[in-house]
């Protein structure tokens, strides 16, 4: 195992960690991002409570630190497995970040940027399915399935045109999705997740990203006071 390979890791781990939708909402808004709407450290939340500019600039800059991260590993001379295991440090570096007592987001746009790098063509697609479920408002279902079809859909594409490295990647996605369902069964409990039954639980927290069926209590359980109500576009 490469020197090299050791700082990239560390490094991606800790560019990950860069909470930007705690700081831009703690530095625009001067609200803590975890106490309101979903309590996620994410662009999706910060849009829900901080506005959609400083949304889109959250999804912008974790989204990038993805993709720059594996970019960067390439550029040093990194194997393949080793550019996507940088990837899978920055995504684990947002999910679980030091900065936030290892309490962090969800790892969704992060994880766009690595996939973008990896396998542009399936990240697209898995990208146009959660749009596709998030006009009906069902962005994590959406998510979860395009995330799912991310390996299936690398080996046909790759496999197809004889790309030799597209096991490498088809594991890649594996290891994004794990991350995922990871994250999204660590949530912290909550008052709600004592009012269903544990095999209820784990369902939401897998596939609705959430303790509860109910999105509209889910999402505006932690409504933003007044005084720091964001300016929506």
């Amino acid at each position: 195992m490469s020197l090299v390979f050791i700082i990239m890791a560390v490094a991606g781990y800790l560019v990950g960690a860069i909470p930007m939708a705690y700081l831009l909402s703690r530095w625009r808004r001067g609200i803590d991002i975890r106490r309101y709407g979903s309590g996620n450290v994410g662009a999706s939340n910060v849009v829900k409570t901080a506005g959609k500019r400083l949304g889109l600039a959250v999804f912008i800059f974790d989204v990038s630190k993805g993709a720059v991260m594996i970019l960067l590993s390439g550029a040093l001379g990194l194997a393949l497995w080793q550019q996507i295991a940088v990837g899978l440090f920055t995504i684990a570096g947002h999910n679980w970040p030091v900065f936030l007592r290892f309490n962090g987001g969800r790892g969704i746009a992060t994880s766009l940027g690595v996939a973008l790098v990896m396998a542009p063509v399936p990240a697209l697609i898995a990208l146009g399915i959660a749009i596709a479920f998030g006009l009906f408002k069902k962005m994590a279902p959406g998510v979860f399935l395009g995330v799912v079809a991310l390996p299936f859909m690398s080996g046909y594409f790759h496999g197809f045109f004889g790309i030799r490295e597209y096991q490498t990647i088809s594991w890649g996605f594996i290891g994004i999705f794990l991350i995922m369902i990871t994250r999204r069964l660590m949530a912290p409990d909550n008052e709600y997740a004592h009012t269903v039954s544990k095999a209820e639980l784990i369902f939401n927290r897998m596939f609705l990203d959430r303790d509860i069926r109910s999105r509209s209590v889910w999402i505006n359980r932690n409504s933003a006071p007044a005084e720091e109500s964001p300016d929506i576009l």
